[in-house]
């Protein structure tokens, strides 16, 4: 039993929610049937219990809909948090690589990326069949400077030497790297004779 009740036809019926139904015929003659509630059922049906259902459903709605906001937005801003360490991981990333190829002092080449290349480079010359050159550049009596000019000035000069023979090197294929302390080497790929770039690189050094 899901509902009961008793109509008291002494009072009177409320017409302002009254009902009245289709024509239906029936016998050959026309039928409308119309019902009104009583004041009783009005009243039953105007408790305060589903004020209280609709009310208590609506602060479940808001309390879900605020959880599942707030949800989303730590979602979001977790994302947001991983993305900026990811781009800052290949940033370093990126730095480190950079780092293990690259000489210290000069920020060119060091030597074992330099070796890693040439044998990639011989590799392609044979492969290919093109020429391919490799020059060693060094600088003269930096011992001698260093002793009467000091460490950090004789740093200096290679610094200058090597930003001016990489000055020299105009294709993007050429490959400059310091191989020693006062040493520097430069591969010249699909280069046959390296010696006009020698003299382009000693030129500026010239008395």
């Amino acid at each position: 039993m899901i509902y009961q009740s008793t109509v008291d036809l002494s009072e009177p019926p409320n017409m302002m929610l009254s009902y009245t139904s289709e024509p239906i015929y029936f016998a050959g003659r026309e039928w409308v049937l119309q019902g009104a509630p009583s004041a009783d059922y009005v009243n039953s049906r105007m408790s305060i219990f589903p004020h209280m259902i609709f009310f208590v459903g609506v602060v479940i709605f808001t309390l879900l809909a605020y959880l599942i906001y707030i949800l989303q937005h730590r979602a979001l801003s977790v994302q947001k948090r991983v993305d900026a360490k990811t781009r800052e991981l290949r940033e370093a990333n990126k730095k480190l690589e950079k780092m293990s190829k690259s000489d210290g002092l000069t920020g060119y080449y060091n030597r074992d990326y330099f070796e890693m290349s040439v044998q990639s480079e011989v590799g392609r010359a044979h492969r290919d069949r093109i020429p391919i050159s490799l020059l060693i550049v060094e600088i003269d009596n930096m011992s001698r400077y260093n002793a009467k000019h000091g460490r950090v000035a004789g740093d200096k000069i290679i610094r200058l030497v090597g930003q001016a023979v990489g000055d020299t090197l105009k294709r993007p294929s050429d490959l400059l790297a310091r191989y020693g302390g006062e040493t520097f080497a430069i591969l010249l790929p699909n280069t046959r004779d390296g010696a006009p770039m020698a003299d382009i690189c000693i030129k500026p050094f010239k008395p």
